[in-house]
């Protein structure tokens, strides 16, 4: 499926399908690991992630990011498991170091780089479908609405103008959003 020129990309639907691309990344390498597992339980734009530094995360409950740059700030507050991957991932880190830096240092890795491994782990883990960087959004978005079945708190998560369009953007089939959709109307 496409969508205004781009490949539509999906979330990882499956719990074991994410926990086997944890396992694989983590054995290939932990910076790609890590950069999973912060995308995946945090629902940042990757453009929001590759901006962050040491310093924003390290020693914080959570964070307050403008969001693609949008000037919709959204808080992120960090679970316990993800603050003792913080911890172990930055201990040797300078302050001021980009989270997720280069080779050279002085710019973040690149988006491409991230497709790739994403892609080489969701392969192996027998993940099917489009996958792409930005699956890590998707994915954080269909747990949160799995376990909440809450449509509008998914919106307000990601600032869409319709609970559907979250839905839509998560991947749900047209049923799951006309029945939500019916839900949520007001009754005249």
């Amino acid at each position: 499926m496409k969508r205004a020129g781009r490949q539509f990309v999906e979330p990882i639907r499956e719990k074991e399908k994410i926990n086997l691309m944890k396992q694989y990344l983590a054995e290939q390498s932990y910076r790609n690991y890590f950069i999973f597992v912060f995308g995946i339980n945090t629902g940042l734009y990757l453009s929001d992630i590759l901006a962050l530094r040491v310093k924003d995360i390290r020693d914080k409950d959570y964070i307050k990011v403008d969001e693609n740059g949008s000037g919709r700030i959204r808080t992120i507050v960090f679970s316990n498991g993800l603050k003792k991957e913080i911890s172990k991932y930055t201990d040797h880190k300078k302050e001021e170091q980009l989270l997720f830096p280069s080779r050279k240092g002085d710019k973040p890795i690149g988006r491409q780089t991230i497709w790739r491994f994403i892609n080489d782990a969701a392969k192996v883990s027998g993940v099917s479908g489009n996958i792409g960087a930005h699956t890590m959004r998707k994915t954080y978005g269909y747990h949160l609405y799995e376990r909440t079945q809450d449509a509008v708190s998914l919106q307000m998560e990601f600032g869409h103008k319709y609970p559907s369009d979250s839905l839509r953007y998560i991947g749900m089939d047209e049923k799951t959003i006309i029945r939500v959709s019916r839900k949520l109307a007001v009754q005249i």
